[in-house]
């Protein structure tokens, strides 16, 4: 495969990524859950055959893909919220993030010292938009979406925003994976003793691909809405707009370079794969959900290791910048309460195991 190079070596410090060491205990108990059938959709790139064995799931509306999803996705709440530890976890990020009096976002400055910002305070559940004329000039809430939750039941947010030259008007816009493996080669004493997450959108790449190098490394590997196949990004509607930054499947070396960083294209059977946590949101715009379902459903017909393959999914989320801060708390504390699981840490196993 075409070696990405120093894009990777970029991914890797957008990956904002995290490693554990750790013993580990791959005692687990399996549950039967659908296993999704094959159907193969090749394709031809410059005399190179692509399998895509579950192109299907593509389709989040077909009946039995959204049967399929659902059944993993709530497999995974009930596995994950059984972990014990995980809710007292969750009570002490609650309280890390309660210390902080607000958090600010998505800081835009224009002529006139005029200030746009996303602000959470301590006791908000969601980011509101304001301004301020001046650092010292009085706070004014644009936008509140928490005020909409109210009316519809549904989470609200603000992804983007764009203020006018003047800032008299808003315009409210749409509600390296070698590099990855190398640091923890010849510096472990035990092998498959290594957590890895923090794969977020493109630091997906990063992750996937570190796990499907060197899968021996590692006993957890975790990707939050990751970018795990590039060969059909461009496929959708986020896809073109990053074929400068990745590359085109359309010639020739941007299809090999692409080809090379999939993830999903790089899972082989019969491979020990380590557990893995797969989390998105159904209503991603971004990196669409089918990243990791059809990475999932892979993983599942294709590891032998007996770890635990997990789907979590949010049906009321999308990338994770419009998140809540109840979303991002439990997303967080289902991470840390699965990767210490895997990973033998005492206090930290489903209930009744």
């Amino acid at each position: 495969m075409t070696e990405i190079g120093s894009s990777m070596r970029r991914l890797s410090a957008a990956a904002g990524l995290a490693l554990w060491v750790v013993a580990i205990n791959a005692g687990w108990a399996a549950t039967e859950l659908p296993l999704a059938p094959v159907h193969n959709v090749p394709e031809v790139f410059f005399g190179t055959t692509v399998d895509d064995p579950y192109r299907y799931l593509e389709d989040a509306k077909a009946p039995e893909v959204a049967g399929w999803m659902k059944a993993h996705s709530d497999h995974a709440h009930a596995l994950l919220g059984s972990i014990s530890g995980r809710d007292e976890l969750r009570a002490k990020l609650e309280l890390l993030d309660a210390a902080t009096t607000a958090r600010v976002t998505g800081l835009v400055r224009l002529r006139g010292e005029i200030y746009f910002y996303d602000r959470r305070g301590a006791k908000d559940d969601q980011f509101k938009l304001y301004m301020r004329r001046g650092l010292a000039g009085a706070e004014k809430l644009l936008f509140d979406p928490e005020v909409l939750k109210k009316e519809t039941g549904k989470a609200h947010a603000v992804n983007y925003f764009t203020p006018s030259p003047d800032g008299n008007v808003k315009r409210l816009l749409r509600m390296a994976y070698q590099d990855g493996a190398a640091p923890s080669e010849g510096t472990l004493p035990v092998l498959g003793s290594v957590g890895i997450s923090g794969g977020i959108s493109a630091g997906g790449i990063l992750v996937g691909r570190a796990m499907t190098e060197r899968p021996d490394l590692f006993a957890v590997v975790i990707p939050a809405v990751g970018a795990l196949d590039l060969v059909r990004a461009e496929t959708t509607p986020n896809g073109v707009p990053n074929i400068p930054e990745f590359g085109s499947r359309a010639t020739e070396p941007g299809f090999r370079a692409l080809l090379a960083m999939s993830t999903y294209h790089h899972i082989n059977d019969g491979v020990r794969y380590p557990a893995v946590l797969l989390t998105h949101g159904a209503n991603d715009p971004r990196v669409e959900v089918w990243n990791s379902t059809k990475t999932a459903a892979r993983l599942m017909a294709a590891s032998t290791s007996g770890k635990p393959i997990v789907l979590r999914l949010d049906y009321d989320s999308g990338h994770g910048s419009g998140n809540t801060k109840s979303q991002s708390l439990d997303q967080r504390a289902d991470s840390f309460a699965f990767a210490l699981w895997q990973m033998g840490v005492k206090g930290y196993s489903p209930k009744g195991q």
